[in-house]
């Protein structure tokens, strides 16, 4: 079976975006405050890996040219480059993201509420 340069890089570039769509993960945090009373909190970071249509432009590597000759290392390196955008698309989504959250005791939070009509 013949393939065409450009397909080859089509492949590559829509069998990646959608294992990296698969990517969602959640982090779950727990946090024990139960010295102030308040008990133990949760939080969660979902991740997910919503890779666009050009994500993976540019994957096929450069010995791959119509009418050429496709050795292994051509492939090779056109997995490689496709895996590293799929890890950087991921970090990107993750980035370093921060999360403060401050627990105070109950009574304190009561009167918070309480004094502007909440419950």
């Amino acid at each position: 079976m013949a393939i065409s340069a450009s397909e080859i890089e089509n492949r590559f570039k829509t069998n990646a975006r959608n294992q990296t769509n698969t990517f969602n993960k959640t982090i779950r945090v727990s946090v024990d405050n139960t010295e102030s009373g308040r008990g133990t909190g949760y939080f969660y970071i979902n991740f997910k890996g919503a890779a666009s249509t050009t994500t993976f432009n540019g994957v096929k590597d450069a010995s791959i040219v119509p009418g050429g000759e496709i050795k292994a290392t051509g492939i090779t390196d056109t997995v490689t480059n496709a895996i590293k955008k799929a890890v950087d698309h991921i970090e990107s989504r993750m980035g370093n993201s921060h999360h403060s959250y401050n627990f105070c005791h109950s009574s304190c939070h009561n009167n918070c509420h309480n004094s502007r009509g909440r419950r």
